[in-house]
C-alpha cells in the first residue's frame, strides 16, 4: 500500500484513533508496566493516546488504512517529537 493510499487521520478522527490505540495497546507488556490495574488502564491510557494523536496530527502526519481507522500509524518530522 501506498503512502497515497492512506486515510490521512484530522482532528475529527483523533476520537477514533484514541479507542483503536486503546484497544490495541491495553495488554501491551509496557503499557501492563506501567498501569498494572487493567481497570486503571481503561481510565487512563485513553488520555495518553488521545495526547499522542493529536500531536502527530498538530506536528507530523498520522494514518489509517480508511477512513473507518482500523489501525493508526504517527510520523514526526526530526526535532518535532
Amino acid at each position: 500500500m501506498m503512502l497515497d493510499e492512506l486515510y490521512l487521520i484530522q482532528k475529527k478522527d483523533v476520537e477514533k484513533a484514541t479507542k483503536v490505540l486503546t484497544r490495541a495497546f491495553h495488554e501491551d507488556p509496557l503499557v501492563k508496566l506501567i498501569f498494572p490495574n487493567s481497570e486503571e488502564r481503561k481510565i487512563f491510557t485513553p488520555t495518553l493516546w488521545r495526547f499522542l494523536t493529536k500531536d502527530g496530527v498538530n506536528y507530523g502526519e498520522v494514518y489509517s488504512p480508511t477512513d473507518k481507522i482500523e489501525g493508526v500509524a504517527k510520523w514526526l518530522p526530526p526535532g518535532k517529537g
